[in-house]
């Protein structure tokens, strides 16, 4: 029979492992709030309905849109007069006669009212009335990547441009999908002057360039076109959501042409069992479930002795940089819910052997070796 270590040095290494640098040990069923688990969150099972709230509503108008705005003063003898006029970027309409009025993101009678109100101002009409319909959305094209059932690029209306309807364009979310989002919003020009764009590259070449370059852009040779109007490139921004989160449907999700969603892929978490198991080893938590202090004893293969009790579960804190020690018992874990512990991801579950499970378990071989040492005096 080989020889067995005894269970104090045989565990010691695993007992410096767990007390390295903790800021204390709790009870499993009286652990603080802080150092809890979170809470599992599942793309699969996310309720997506929370974001319609945040959709755009259809009677309003968006950059892109042709729309019909229809004058009448009443003193027509051919009926009203009305027109086919598509919204520029800037969300501005050109209304002849009355010439350009900012009605982009406004509710159709919003549009109606301030088209109204800048005729009377530009003195065009007394009192006219004024409609606008929308003729035609225009289409905004939004790629969908990463963890989602179809990526590519998607048409979608400029009044259904949101993150909702681009994850239904994808056919939703894939198994792997977290509950992460990434809206990233493409580069807008910024307009500036000219002479503001060279007073920029002079700014910035003062200190190297040599001012006898006849290369070099200056102020004073820019002339009458100093204050001429430049569109600049800006930035791409993005914004991360968690799906999770309970303040979505405050959130606006709107996605601009040429804009990009990302899907991001859930990491894989594992957490690790050690000790009087059948199987030790890193396990990873299924994303779709939570994982308990019995579950992951059982993903473990179960006890190696019915005996078995102890168990120490080493959880990081504090980004990582310290570690707490949880204590459960797995007798009471069986009877009552707060000791069998939600397990975090990178947990280490550690069942202890004591004197009770060294004891038992060497009554065990010795019984395990006399018998089978009589069965073989009985053969003879």
């Amino acid at each position: 029979m080989a020889a067995r270590r005894p269970f104090p040095l045989r565990f010691l290494a695993i007992t410096l492992l767990l007390a390295g640098c903790h800021r204390g040990a709790y009870q499993a069923s009286k652990l603080p709030h802080a150092y809890t688990a979170p809470v599992v969150h599942s793309a699969q099972h996310l309720d997506l309905s929370r974001l319609s709230q945040s959709s755009q509503r259809n009677e309003v108008v968006y950059p892109g849109d042709m729309v019909n705005v229809g004058i009448a003063t009443g003193l027509e003898t051919r009926g009203a007069s009305s027109w086919m006029l598509r919204v520029d970027d800037r969300g501005s309409v050109n209304v002849p006669l009355i010439g350009d009025v900012d009605i982009g993101g406004l509710e159709l009678t919003e549009a109606e009212a301030v088209i109204h109100n800048a005729s009377v101002e530009r003195e065009i009409y007394r009192n006219p009335q004024v409609s606008v319909a929308v003729h035609k959305r225009r289409s905004n094209a939004v790629t969908v990547l990463g963890a989602v059932q179809k990526e590519g690029t998607y048409q979608l209306a400029s009044n259904q441009s949101d993150l909702l309807s681009a994850l239904i364009a994808a056919g939703g979310f894939s198994n792997d999908a977290d509950t992460i989002v990434e809206i990233r919003t493409p580069a807008a020009p910024v307009a500036r002057t000219v002479a503001g764009a060279a007073a920029a590259t002079e700014n910035e070449q003062a200190s190297s360039a040599d001012p006898d370059d006849p290369g070099r852009v200056t102020l004073a040779s820019l002339g009458d076109a100093a204050e001429a109007p430049l569109d600049l490139p800006a930035a791409p921004q993005s914004a991360r959501i968690d799906l999770a989160s309970s303040n979505v449907e405050n959130a606006n999700f709107r996605v601009q042409d040429g804009g990009v969603v990302m899907v991001m892929r859930r990491p894989k978490q594992n957490l690790q069992v050690i000790g009087l198991v059948k199987k030790p080893g890193q396990f990873e938590i299924p994303a779709d479930q939570e994982v308990r202090l019995l579950d992951a004893i059982a993903m473990a293969g179960g006890l190696t002795t019915e005996f078995a009790d102890k168990v120490i579960i080493v959880r990081g804190s504090n980004g990582g940089r310290e570690s707490i020690m949880i204590r459960a018992s797995l007798d009471k874990a069986k009877r009552e819910h707060l000791e069998n512990v939600r397990i975090a991801v990178g947990d280490v579950v550690s069942v202890e052997e004591t004197a009770l499970t060294f004891t038992m378990t060497e009554m065990q071989k010795y019984i395990r070796f006399t018998v089978s040492a009589a069965s073989r005096l009985t053969l003879f």
